[in-house]
């Protein structure tokens, strides 16, 4: 469903959506999902509900790199909700076991792939959805219009339906 009005969509017409192309979330389901992820940090749950809600809209009104690039970066702050709690030893430890033969780093200092990799490893979600997160990781790098231009694939609906449902996928897994 791509929304033809240009003005800005409320919070009812996002749970709208959601409910209709998106398996019947609502934006609420998300509120309470981001909640079990972001337990000690609701100032990034805010952001990240905002994030979600403002990625529906892109989708609805056909804005597909924008929608990619908000749940790429909702995608980090899911994982980063979820690294923060760990204990900084068992991080430094999983980041050494994944093999990524750099030196150890601060949590802030990750690339989404290392939280991807790091997340996997303490299985906080499973194999097949790091493997998308990776997928969405690479789409995401969309934001650098050279990386558009040296796939030669601009981004489409299909790739922001998948962003989309990725993010609902790994809130199911780890938004309890």
């Amino acid at each position: 469903m791509v929304v033809a009005s240009t003005g800005v969509m409320r919070n009812t017409d996002v749970t709208g959506l959601l409910r209709t192309e998106f398996g019947g979330y609502t934006r609420m389901k998300v509120g309470k999902r981001l909640k079990g992820v972001c337990e000690t940090r609701e100032d990034l749950r805010k952001v990240l509900l905002r994030d979600v809600s403002d990625a529906v809209r892109c989708y609805a009104h056909g804005l597909w790199k924008p929608c990619v690039v908000l749940c790429g970066g909702v995608m980090e702050g899911i994982l980063t909700a979820l690294l923060e709690t760990r204990p900084r030893g068992q991080l430094g430890g999983t980041y050494a076991q994944v093999g990524k033969g750099e030196k150890l780093k601060a949590l802030r200092d990750y690339t989404l792939g290392d939280k991807l990799d790091v997340a996997k490893e303490l299985g906080l979600f499973t194999k097949g959805s790091a493997s998308y997160g990776h997928g969405v990781r690479n789409y995401r790098n969309y934001v650098h219009p050279v990386a558009e231009l040296r796939t030669g694939h601009p981004l489409g609906r299909s790739d922001a339906r998948i962003a989309l449902e990725f993010v609902l996928k790994i809130l199911d897994e780890v938004g309890h």
